[in-house]
């Protein structure tokens, strides 16, 4: 309550003293972050990943699970409570244990912590995903540092100093939503980084952010897909001169149309991460496939019998870290889609690939005839005149498609979104299109391009 408070008054107060708290917080997370042993083994990673053979990683990984299982069930009063087995190896043993949903970590309570590491000091953070659902987790400073030289590892990798000056589209609120005079943005200067509202994007104020991204020239932004697709966007509509040298995106599903934007405008990639309250669980090579990180965590994508699903194949992504013995979550289901890649990927990252990740099981229809469709931002690939769009399945056989015009749509945009969308839903289901000034974003800031209401009862 009183932090709540305290972030109200400040939102309330001029800009200078919110930049100001802003520097004095990013400094404590900066030094609370980028230090010690665990940052440094971080760093090393994925420098390890290119360098050892692959078969290695399988035993490595094995003996940390083993410690890791052996550690959590004689010490942390949730599992101690539930039947966990022992198998040939340590990954057969996984396989006994059960799923955990947040539902099951938020109502475990105390019982999911580690008494003894519990007293010690730690870091609390919050999510509330992408279904609005707020989730508290606790981590040791040591995984946090190791989550955070993994990241700066991937910029790394991608040729990108995370020390450069870079453009940040995230979900923190720190302008208030009704200023309408700039700045729209609040200066980092321990992370160098320039952080944009995204409760700004996409109106009056885009002329400022481009202004402010001419004359700072950042070298690259990181951020939440949707927000970066706008601020490209902006950037096509007002004929900006500003090129960043790449683009880094976060917690969000990337689609097709986002990437194709940001290489038209910018000439430059999007460079997808994907991580949650799990920790950093896997980042994209420059061939496109999301290596997961062997060492840290265990990735497993389970089919609807509960069984792992094939490569190639779609389930939900299932994840163990294995770095926080403070809070450990054990085949924590993240509520995403995605799937194992089918051959080895030729980048020279020796580790596991993920296909592509689809996004939250919630993002997939299901139709009367039993199919499950995902993936569907493809409808509105030829229509050039929309902002942005979102499809809401109301029943089986019923959408409603939300669409943000730009100056130019009309009949025959609402013809080619309508023709689309039939061919993947099916000529039977019913569509309407509806335009709206814009499209409602969670608690968190983020952008969800589908929301199904149907479920497999209905």
């Amino acid at each position: 309550m009183r932090k709540r408070r305290l972030e109200t008054a400040l939102l309330a107060s001029p800009h200078a003293m919110r930049a100001a708290a802003a520097n004095m917080v990013a400094f404590r997370l900066d030094r609370m972050r980028r230090r010690g042993e665990a940052y440094r083994q971080g760093l090393s990673l994925i420098d390890d990943y290119h360098s050892a053979e692959p078969e290695s990683f399988r035993r490595r990984q094995g003996e940390r699970l083993q410690e890791f299982l052996d550690q959590t069930a004689g010490e942390v009063p949730y599992y101690r409570d539930r039947p966990t087995g022992r198998g040939t190896d340590a990954f057969e043993s996984l396989a006994s244990w059960p799923l955990l949903s947040k539902a099951d970590a938020r109502g475990a309570g105390q019982g999911l912590f580690h008494p003894r590491l519990l007293k010690k000091r730690h870091y609390v953070g919050h999510t509330s995903g992408s279904t609005g659902t707020p989730f508290s987790f606790r981590l040791s400073f040591e995984s946090l540092r190791l989550r955070f030289g993994l990241r700066d590892a991937f910029y790394l990798l991608h040729g990108f100093d995370f020390e450069e000056l870079n453009v940040r589209l995230g979900g923190r609120l720190f302008i208030p939503a009704e200023r309408s005079r700039p700045p729209f943005w609040l200066r980092d200067r321990f992370a160098n980084q320039l952080m944009f509202s995204i409760y700004h994007l996409g109106g009056r104020a885009d002329a400022d952010f481009i202004e402010a991204l001419e004359r700072h020239d950042a070298s690259f932004i990181t951020g939440y897909p949707s927000s970066i697709h706008l601020l490209a966007r902006a950037c096509e509509r007002l004929g900006s001169s500003f090129r960043p040298r790449g683009v880094f995106s976060d917690s969000e599903t990337v689609h097709d149309f986002q990437r194709d934007r940001v290489r038209n405008v910018w000439g430059c990639e999007i460079h997808d991460s994907y991580g949650l309250e799990v920790g950093w669980v896997a980042g994209q090579c420059r061939l496109g496939a999301y290596h997961v990180s062997p060492l840290t965590s265990v990735v497993e994508i389970l089919a609807e019998n509960g069984e792992p699903a094939p490569p190639g194949e779609v389930g939900e992504i299932v994840v163990t870290d294995m770095t926080n013995l403070l809070m450990p979550l054990v085949r924590y289901r993240t509520g995403d889609v995605g799937a194992w890649s089918s051959s080895p990927c030729d980048c020279g990252w020796n580790t596991p690939s993920l296909a592509f990740i689809q996004g939250r099981i919630d993002d997939v229809v299901l139709l009367p005839d039993g199919r499950k469709v995902g993936r569907l931002d493809h409808i509105f690939k030829l229509a050039k005149c929309i902002k942005e769009a979102q499809i809401i399945q109301e029943t089986p056989s019923d959408f409603a498609i939300l669409v943000v015009p730009e100056d130019g749509y009309g009949p025959d945009e609402e013809r080619d979104i309508l023709n689309e969308a039939r061919k993947r839903l099916g000529s039977a289901t019913r569509i309407k299109i509806r335009e709206v000034p814009q499209i409602p974003r969670t608690a968190r800031g983020k952008f969800r391009s589908v929301i199904s209401k149907v479920r497999p009862s209905d």
